[in-house]
């Protein structure tokens, strides 16, 4: 009877041990705001902003800080994020439609960041070419 209640005094000692911990992690977590910054790493990733970027490791470093800077600048990352003992906390979490609104302040910020005799010159804003096929007769 006496092991009987050891092992549960033990594991009931463990699992209070093992709540303390993961309360203490994610506070830690919280506070340096990790998942805020894993996040911001995978819409980097998911943008593909290294492979924009030249071959020095200064154009790649570059290239990462002017996006970087763009994403937390813009009004979708802005109003997700929050203050956690008075610190500035990036989101931990954006849903898909979030995501997209991000993405498309991005590439509006872009579009009129470009002249536009630029896009005159490469041909971007000519009309689509029409096909011709069997429905159009």
């Amino acid at each position: 009877m006496e092991i009987l209640e050891i092992v549960i005094g033990l594991i009931f000692i463990y699992l209070l041990l093992s709540l303390l911990t993961t309360t203490v992690q994610e506070l830690v977590a919280s506070l340096i705001s990790l998942r805020g910054k894993m996040l911001l790493k995978a819409i980097l990733k998911l943008l593909e902003v290294e492979n924009l970027a030249g071959e020095s490791e200064a154009e790649r470093k570059a290239m990462i800080e002017k996006y970087k800077t763009k994403i937390l600048n813009s009004k979708v990352y802005k109003k997700y994020s929050s203050k956690f003992l008075w610190i500035e906390q990036l989101p931990s979490y954006l849903s898909a439609e979030q995501v997209t609104g991000l993405i498309e302040d991005l590439l509006a910020e872009e579009a009129r960041s470009v002249p536009a005799d630029s896009v005159q010159e490469r041909g971007l804003d000519a009309p689509a070419p029409k096909s011709s096929s069997m429905l159009d007769a």
